[in-house]
């Protein structure tokens, strides 16, 4: 399925967005204290993130932006369902239960950008996400 960049940033935007409430979801199901902090800073952080992502769509260039991608992960589909379906959670959450949950979503995000940045090789576009990479 064919996507230019400027709509697979507002994707991973999504993403953030959706991971961002998931995690205050999360926070209801936890006992811990140090859990539902860590799951307020994680949600702030991929709130962060999502505003971050708009800012850098806005300071890209216009040619870039609207480069065409052949292959997108996942797509039609949303990452973040994508993403969730290899989780397994048993509840009551505790702090580590939070770490691995985070660090499973850190490490699907880092497969897509992979993913894209190899189908970019050799473009302008490949910059956007390898920077997004690292």
């Amino acid at each position: 399925m064919f996507k230019r960049v400027t709509d697979i940033i507002d994707t991973i935007q999504f993403y953030h967005a959706g991971l961002s409430d998931y995690f205050l979801f999360l926070k209801t199901e936890v006992e811990d204290d140090r859990a539902v902090m860590l799951l307020d800073f994680l949600s702030k952080s991929e709130a962060f993130l999502g505003e971050y992502l708009e800012k850098y769509n806005q300071d890209t260039s216009k040619k870039v932006l609207n480069t065409w991608v052949k292959y997108v992960p996942w797509l039609p589909t949303d990452i973040l369902c994508e993403c969730r379906k290899e989780l397994d959670i048993s509840f009551p959450l505790h702090v580590y239960d939070v770490l691995k949950i985070a660090l499973h979503f850190d490490d699907c995000l880092i497969k897509f950008y992979t993913i894209l940045v190899q189908e970019l090789q050799n473009s302008e576009a490949e910059e956007v996400f390898s920077n997004l990479l690292r």
